[in-house]
């Protein structure tokens, strides 16, 4: 890379440098977080590898699967050569080595990849070939040794060998093939984790399916629906349509400068209030309403507090042309007037639940009610990482975009991962999403914030981590606000959205196990952050976001000292204007 100056192999190299494990033997090819969309890094390897190879003699360049077309296709164009898309690993262009692998993605893929580079024989040895999973053995080194035998020029996209032949760590031959990963400049893929729940849906104790025999077959064909897409590329190339043309991800990660400088720490603002319908909730919709159309359903419902993800729900069934009906509380049907008027502007038929605290909690007991007797043409789309197996593990893997992005985001801007990641809670899949890629890594704090409501001590907040205790709610087993006869409590907040005596089960694993931190901040702390980021960044936070904003100020100033936070703000606060218009004397 000796045309590149320090300056842009240092951004190159930052922009693709997460993996988990490395340099750990044994980890070849992680899901690694690449900046989407980062042009800069894209266009620097694209000079690196046209410099390199424009004086070879190449017949032609070839891109297997998805990962290799697009890159692939760049490079061909900047060297004036034939591009070839190979969608099956068939009849490859020279020989390469079966050896054994040691891969996290299966023995299928595997196997397909071993049987397609063992039988061939060499074509036309001066092809470049783009592939993810050309030669790998274990080790960044064993790798390179496999690589170092292939009878072609090779742009291996394994990572680790990339990372480390960029530093100058191993003799790599044959040209000096330069090795990318091209995944994270496609498209986001869940990942596994070391979190997921087990085949029952159970998160150590919590989680699981609590709910009517009629239930069952349906949550059954949508776990089975849903094994069949998690991985998916064809899936996931659709949804990411959707995510980058239709919602306007990535979301930016902006340096929040003025309140940075109040506190005394660095801290940027995950913008997810800059998607289509003002927050998080379209990310989840967008894909549980596609798997909705894949299962042949007609009818989408959804339960909705704030409004944001009924909003939501009734934007992505106009967009699929479904039928659409929410359920909400009487009382945030009130407080969040503006959002009811937006679902039923596109066409979705709003029931305003009169039972119960008539809120968040009744609304989904409605829903569900609702669900029981609609199955067979009825496809609910739950809003948060609660209820039966498979939806928290489902809405987690579709928020988890959000931390995905942040990940890398943050190690473009600041080299470095964050100390804090803060997110309001309350089913908790806004935290759950930015949580996911940052759960385990060293010297990363996961913090979200409950509704304190009046105060933990009196009967007026929403705190079920803190306050409450296992029980079981709305299909799932997780902590939530009970009485000693396991009677539900009613929850308070000022936001809608964080009002429930519940929270999702992955949550309350976490906290068990100490993986995530969890505290609380009242109705007024709330109000007041709403006004200081509104005047501070000229950025009107929701008022659940408002929660997470709040816990800069409850940190101690020496803690926070010159670290690094990512807060994530988690919708606009459009929706609260009325409702903070009436609180607020603002003159």
């Amino acid at each position: 890379m000796n045309h590149l100056n320090e300056a842009d192999k240092t951004y190159l190299l930052n922009s693709i440098r997460n993996v988990e494990d490395f340099p750990k033997p044994g980890i070849i090819f992680k899901d690694i977080t690449t900046l989407l969309g980062d042009e800069k890094a894209f266009n620097l390897l694209l000079d690196h590898l046209s410099s390199r190879y424009e004086n070879k003699e190449i017949d032609y360049i070839a891109g297997i699967e998805s990962r290799g077309f697009i890159f692939g296709a760049a490079l061909a164009a900047r060297l004036r050569k034939r591009f070839v898309p190979i969608r099956k690993p068939g009849k490859l262009p020279y020989t390469t080595i079966s050896e054994k692998y040691s891969l996290e993605y299966g023995v299928d893929e595997v196997a397909i990849h071993i049987d397609a580079f063992s039988s061939v024989k060499t074509a036309k040895p001066n092809v470049l070939l783009i592939d993810d999973l050309i030669a790998t053995g274990g080790t960044a080194t064993a790798a390179v040794k496999l690589i170092n035998k292939a009878g072609a020029h090779c742009i291996e996209a394994c990572f680790i060998i990339n990372l480390t032949f960029l530093q100058g760590d191993l003799d790599i031959k044959k040209d000096d093939p330069c090795l990318f990963c091209l995944r994270g400049f496609i498209m986001y893929i869940p990942r596994s984790s070391k979190f997921d729940p087990d085949s029952n849906g159970h998160f150590g104790i919590f989680g699981g399916r609590y709910v009517p025999e009629t239930l069952m077959p349906v949550l059954l064909e949508l776990e089975k629906e849903y094994q069949s897409l998690r991985f998916s590329e064809n899936f996931w190339a659709e949804v990411d349509y959707y995510f980058k043309e239709y919602v306007g991800r990535p979301s930016p990660l902006y340096f929040a400068k003025n309140i940075s400088q109040e506190v005394g720490a660095k801290v940027y603002l995950k913008r997810e209030d800059l998607n289509h319908t003002g927050a998080h909730k379209i990310n989840n919709t967008i894909v549980q309403g596609l798997i909705a159309k894949k299962m042949g359903k007609k009818r989408v419902i959804a339960e909705t507090g704030a409004g944001q993800h009924g909003v939501a729900t009734a934007t992505v069934a106009a967009l699929l042309g479904l039928e659409c009906e929410i359920f909400m509380g009487e009382k945030d049907v009130e407080r969040q007037e503006l959002n009811v008027f937006r679902m039923k502007l596109m066409g979705a038929k709003v029931h305003a639940v009169k039972s119960g605290s008539r809120t968040l909690k009744d609304a989904m007991n409605d829903a569900i009610r609702y669900w029981v007797t609609h199955a067979r043409d009825t496809f609910y789309i739950i809003g948060t990482v609660a209820g039966p197996h498979p939806y928290p593990m489902m809405v987690r893997d579709f928020q988890a975009v959000i931390g995905y992005e942040a990940k890398a985001q943050i190690l473009v801007k600041e080299k470095r991962l964050p100390d804090y990641v803060i997110a309001c809670i309350g089913g908790g899949s806004n935290a759950m999403g930015i949580f996911n890629h940052f759960l385990g890594e060293e010297g990363v704090s996961c913090i979200g914030i409950e509704a304190g409501g009046l105060g933990i001590d009196t009967d007026k907040h929403g705190c079920s981590l803190a306050k409450g205790s296992p029980g079981v709610l709305h299909g799932q087993m997780s902590y939530l606000l009970q009485d000693e006869d396991g009677q539900v409590l009613e929850a308070h907040s000022i936001s809608a959205g964080l009002d429930y005596p519940g929270i999702g089960p992955e949550h309350a694993y976490l906290k068990e196990l100490g993986i995530a931190k969890y505290d609380n901040v009242t109705d007024q702390e709330a109000l007041d952050a709403f006004v200081w980021l509104s005047r501070k960044e000229g950025i009107i936070p929701a008022f659940e976001s408002a929660h997470a904003i709040a816990y800069l100020k409850k940190m101690a100033k020496e803690d926070i000292k010159n670290k690094v936070i990512i807060v994530n703000l988690s919708g606009r606060g459009d929706k609260d204007m009325v409702q903070a218009k009436s609180i607020l004397n603002i003159g």
